[in-house]
């Protein structure tokens, strides 16, 4: 009884045994042992890292954007501050912009302490970049003036643009402004010879020979003296005679 227990195969051992079988006497199994094995070996590729340039947050693109005009722009482009102007005066400038109700424009004197502003025009006809009004100047005193150009729009809001420095010249001649001569470089001199004079010997004066006629002074002195004594004398004999002749009588 129990060798007909031994000689009957478990169940549990039979698949682990076929498999091992199989794969003993698989072809395949030999080729495997056999092939050598190699081995991979990873190169690594550097990668560049793109560098980030910080950009303005308003240019986000590469390429700017045309800006877009202000839709309520509005100007005075003649006359520009410090303009010279006599007589009428013709204003161009822009006032057609969207909402745009009315406009106005007025002038004052540049030093306006009291803000008192006159009138030039009114009108609620917009004007695309032409004349906006015509400023007669004649009845007015030469000096500076300011320009002012007010846009009233449909809400209720105002733009106002300010011309400063118009010189109103009227009566009083403007300068003109002549160009000075540009500086000529002075020519170079050519070097001056230096002329050394030597003097020439002079003759030396003969002497003339003396005048036999003319006196010395220790003659001309002698001869005075003489005078004076000869004079005396003179004087006293005749002192004497006339003293005797008085004794006489």
């Amino acid at each position: 009884m129990s060798a007909v227990i031994n000689a009957q195969p478990l169940p549990g051992l039979f698949i682990p045994v076929a498999l091992l079988a199989l794969l003993a006497f698989s072809p395949s199994a030999g080729v495997e042992k056999n092939k050598p094995t190699s081995t991979r070996t990873l190169t690594s590729t550097p990668t560049e890292t793109p560098t980030v340039t910080p950009t303005d947050s308003l240019n986000v693109f590469e390429t700017p954007s045309t800006p877009t005009e202000d839709p309520r722009l509005v100007f005075i482009s003649d006359p520009v501050e410090g303009s010279v102007v006599a007589g009428a005066v013709t204003l161009d400038g822009k006032t057609a912009v969207a909402g745009f109700s009315r406009y106005e424009i007025e002038f004052a004197y540049s030093s306006n302490p009291t803000d008192t502003w006159f009138l030039i025009t009114r009108s609620e006809q917009p004007v695309t970049e032409g004349t906006l009004a015509t400023w007669d100047t004649s009845s007015l005193t030469d000096g500076d003036y300011l320009l002012r150009l007010r846009v009233y729009y449909t809400d209720g809001s105002l733009r106002e643009i300010l011309v400063k420095g118009i010189k109103v010249r009227n009566y009083t001649p403007t300068q003109t402004l002549v160009p000075s001569p540009t500086p000529k470089s002075a020519p170079t001199r050519a070097p001056t010879a230096t002329v050394t004079l030597i003097p020439s010997p002079q003759p030396t004066p003969t002497p003339l020979p003396l005048n036999s006629t003319g006196l010395s002074p220790s003659q001309v002195w002698n001869s005075l003296g003489r005078g004076a004594i000869v004079t005396v004398v003179l004087f006293l004999i005749f002192g004497w005679l006339i003293r005797m002749r008085n004794r006489r009588i």
